[in-house]
C-alpha cells in the first residue's frame, strides 16, 4: 500500500512548526485537566446548567423542525 507516517497516529495533528509543537506539548501536559473540565461542562449541561455562551442544541433542533 502506502507508508503512513507516525505523526498521523496522533489523536490530534498540528504541523511541525514551533507553534504546532508548543500546542501539542501544552495539550499533552494538561490533557487530564482538559478532560476533567470538559466532562464537568457536559455533566453540568446535562443537568440543566447552561453557561452564558453555550449552544442550545434542543432549541436548534426545534427551530429546524427535526
Amino acid at each position: 500500500m502506502f507508508p503512513i507516517h507516525t505523526r498521523y497516529f496522533r489523536k490530534y495533528y498540528f504541523d511541525d512548526s514551533a507553534y504546532g509543537k508548543f500546542i501539542v506539548a501544552y495539550i499533552e501536559k494538561y490533557l487530564h485537566l482538559i478532560v476533567k473540565e470538559t466532562q464537568l461542562y457536559h455533566d453540568n449541561y446535562a443537568n440543566g446548567k447552561r453557561y452564558k455562551y453555550c449552544v442550545d442544541i434542543n432549541h436548534i433542533i426545534e427551530k429546524l423542525g427535526l
